[in-house]
């Protein structure tokens, strides 16, 4: 497991993970986060999202298609690299939870993010 990074007062934040890896992300609220996966296969991509306080999954983005509740995230797919970069901008407080990016093929990666004060 990825130690913890401690990130406070910063505008955008960046944490990356490859299948088998996962990540304990801390962010400013409004400040901006990445979340990186990278995996080789031609399997579609999923991102999803674990709500602390919840006991569902949100589906925030599947193949090509982005939620539309999800107005504050952006995702690029790079099919050449297998790389996915999900963005959430002007994080709130109710952005934290565990964020998966996962593929058909059953490989998951996970971010967990936890929105401070600045």
């Amino acid at each position: 497991m990825i130690a913890l990074r401690e990130i406070v007062d910063v505008y955008t934040v960046a944490a990356s993970a490859t299948p088998g890896d996962s990540q304990n992300v801390t962010a400013s609220v409004n400040s901006n986060v990445s979340l990186k996966c990278t995996i080789q296969t031609a399997d579609p991509l999923r991102w999803k999202l674990f709500l602390e306080n919840s006991t569902q999954f949100l589906t925030i983005f599947s193949g090509t298609q982005l939620n539309p509740t999800f107005q504050r995230f952006t995702v690029k797919t790079d099919e050449d690299t297998g790389q996915s970069e999900m963005t959430i901008h002007n994080l709130q407080y109710e952005d934290s939870g565990t964020y998966f990016c996962d593929f058909i093929n059953g490989t998951v990666i996970y971010f967990t993010l936890t929105v401070i004060g600045q």
